[in-house]
């Protein structure tokens, strides 16, 4: 069984996966142990509330294919790239060139891109991405934001710039649109 925290933890996940509002929540609590609320519990008290709440449908998943990985102390990413990843793709949700700028869709980016140089499985998270795979991803996500630059210029008119690297059409193209 979980511990005391976990329990409460639990609970609460419960009280929201049920859609309970407050006063009906601590209603449950009281019905299930005479208390209505977590903090006055024991443990064995809270392992009734928490099978109250799974009697009333409550179902705990557990994704065991998923690892949780820890930032460096200061909270920055594990690789450098990553953070340049998260800042290409906000940008190009800015320039319109892609509709969802939430993680979630750079996420699914990024197992796309994974799934063949990752054995078929690609790596669902940014934030876990090695060194390795961050650079390929990173490089890929720039040729992207690159061609869409240059055709959203070739359909204004504007003239291209000379050099083709990311930075310099990144800034031709900033430039003409007045960023």
């Amino acid at each position: 069984m979980p511990k005391f925290q976990q329990l409460i933890r639990l609970i609460h996940i419960a009280k929201g996966k049920l859609q309970l509002d407050d006063a009906t929540y601590r209603s449950a609590l009281l019905l299930a142990t005479g208390k209505s609320s977590c903090r006055e519990m024991t443990y064995t008290e809270l392992k009734v509330a928490y099978s109250a709440f799974v009697a009333r449908g409550f179902k705990r998943r557990i994704n065991r294919n998923k690892q949780r990985v820890k930032p460096h102390l200061n909270g920055q990413p594990r690789v450098a790239e990553i953070g340049k990843i998260r800042a290409i793709w906000i940008t190009m949700h800015q320039h319109k060139f892609i509709s969802d700028g939430a993680e979630t869709a750079l996420n699914q980016f990024v197992q796309r891109q994974t799934a063949k140089t990752n054995g078929g499985a690609g790596v669902v998270e940014v934030g876990w991405l090695d060194a390795s795979l961050a650079s390929q991803v990173l490089e890929s996500l720039k040729q992207w934001h690159i061609r869409m630059m240059l055709d959203a210029m070739i359909q204004r008119g504007q003239r291209l710039p000379e050099r083709r690297g990311y930075d310099a059409v990144c800034e031709a193209y900033s430039r003409e649109i007045g960023l």
